[in-house]
């Protein structure tokens, strides 16, 4: 995994999509700000495939995201890749905003 790329945006959403690779899934960990209402929050999801939306994000949001392939081995457990950690250059869409 090399490539992350924004795929969709909305005032409140942001859709990322990255390069695949063969693992059974993915681990994310989301950290946004928004400098419009001095809100943190943090997200953590799994995904089975390269894409994934973060929602209920405030206007301006701007995120770093680190996304983990992992596979399931039964004899040793989880077996997690490198992480691939982001800086996001765009953000949510300010409020009245539209593309």
């Amino acid at each position: 995994m090399s490539s992350v790329a924004l795929k969709y945006k909305t005032n409140s959403t942001l859709t990322l999509v990255w390069e695949n690779v063969k693992t059974e899934a993915y681990y994310i960990e989301w950290n946004c700000s928004s400098p419009n209402t001095d809100e943190n929050k943090v997200f953590y999801q799994n995904a089975s495939t390269n894409t994934t939306t973060i929602k209920e994000l405030a206007p301006g949001s701007f995120c770093n995201v680190v996304i983990t392939a992992f596979i399931n081995n039964f004899d040793l457990g989880v077996l997690n890749g490198s992480a691939l950690v982001r800086s996001l250059n765009e953000s949510t869409l300010e409020e009245g905003l539209l593309i």
